[in-house]
């Protein structure tokens, strides 16, 4: 197997909605986050192990945005609001 460095410069939106689609985000605001995350640093790397991490939190239930949302922070080391645990 051989490697090769590959600069992308900004992933398809397409690619976005298919990897949130592996972990059942389908709905308009939580897909919404996902592309936002996805136009930062570390773009798809990121946004996967945003996803991971808001499965997790939410458990049985669907992921929604507030998962997203604290997962994000969570990863950024930003304290939650309430001074609790996202998971």
């Amino acid at each position: 197997r051989v490697g090769r460095r590959v600069a992308l410069t900004k992933p398809r939106v397409g690619d976005v909605h298919a990897i949130a689609a592996a972990y059942g985000v389908r709905d308009k605001k939580p897909l919404a986050v996902c592309e936002d995350i996805a136009r930062r640093p570390g773009a798809l790397r990121m946004m996967v192990k945003v996803l991971r991490l808001a499965s997790m939190s939410a458990g049985d239930e669907a992921i929604g945005e507030a998962d997203l949302r604290g997962a994000w922070d969570e990863l950024q080391g930003v304290e939650p609001a309430d001074g609790g645990d996202y998971v």
